[in-house]
């Protein structure tokens, strides 16, 4: 498992790169999607790899196993633009987060 990596630096819970930056419940998410590509993963809570298998079901990026290499790339590429969607909403959270902290310390 990927995440032994993060374990093997003394890193025991990984951050959660779409949501809850505390979450415990860490796995992998293969961003492109596992049969699309293998190595590309991120660090995401169990519930935000569900949202993001939601939301590209939702878009008809499938993540069947493709052949024709020119499918394999536009579903991957699908694939990505979910979860990189899911990243932005994250990204701009935090940020909020950074502003009100900001405001506090005016």
């Amino acid at each position: 498992m990927r995440l032994k990596r993060y374990r093997d630096k003394g890193i025991l819970n990984p951050p959660n790169l779409l949501g809850d930056l505390e979450a415990v419940d860490i796995e992998e998410e293969h961003v492109a999607g596992r049969n699309h590509n293998v190595d590309l993963v991120a660090p995401v809570s169990v519930e935000d790899h569900r949202r993001v298998t939601r939301n590209r079901e939702a878009a008809g990026a499938s993540m069947r196993p493709e052949k024709k290499s020119t499918k394999l790339v536009a579903l991957a590429l699908k694939a990505t633009s979910v979860f990189l969607e899911l990243l932005s909403e994250s990204m701009w959270k935090w940020a909020e987060l950074l502003e009100k902290e900001c405001g506090r310390q005016a």
